[in-house]
């Protein structure tokens, strides 16, 4: 079906069960059950890990973009295929980097450029983390809201039009 997927290596995975454990597990003294924008950030993510044909998410150290697809640059600061942490909805990326070993082992899945700048839409709506504006050191906000539109068309999910009031820097 996605033909342009290469063929999976063997790669450490965990069970399938824990294809979104992820949502229960990070945080877990915080209850984000109640903001509709995590539930569906999950939902996508799992559709995503669906559309791919993968089974679960991988940590980031070992989670090899060539393993799976052929990468190319779509601009100067871009990639076609990026990796996506998936606990950026409840920590900021920037936060993340402090931590190498989360950073390194955190939770993960192989997501097109498009579809990342799904992800961070709905991290933004979410109004869990400080900062949540990197995805403009890769695109302008006028192009991010562009694929926004497409991607809320795509996945179904209604496009909010003032998302950008919950940019944070």
């Amino acid at each position: 079906m996605f033909s342009f997927f290469k063929k999976r290596k063997s790669l450490k995975t965990q069970n399938d069960e824990s294809k979104c454990e992820t949502e229960k597990t990070t945080n877990k003294n915080n209850d984000f059950s109640q903001n509709e924008w995590v539930t569906i950030y999950f939902e996508v993510l799992n559709k995503i890990l669906d559309k791919y044909q993968l089974n679960n998410f991988l940590p980031y150290k070992d989670l090899r973009i060539k393993d799976y697809v052929k990468n190319y640059k779509i601009s100067e600061n871009s990639w076609k295929y990026q990796r996506h942490h998936v606990d950026e909805i409840f920590i900021s990326g920037a936060e993340l980097m402090l931590d190498k070993e989360k950073y390194n082992n955190g939770l993960s899945l192989i997501v097109s450029f498009e579809e990342h700048c799904f992800l961070h839409y709905l991290i933004v709506l979410s109004d869990l983390t400080n900062p949540n504006h990197g995805m403009l050191m890769q695109i302008s906000l006028e192009q991010w809201d562009a694929i926004i539109r497409k991607q809320c068309y795509f996945f179904n999910v209604k496009y909010i039009e003032d998302w950008v009031k919950n940019l944070t820097i």
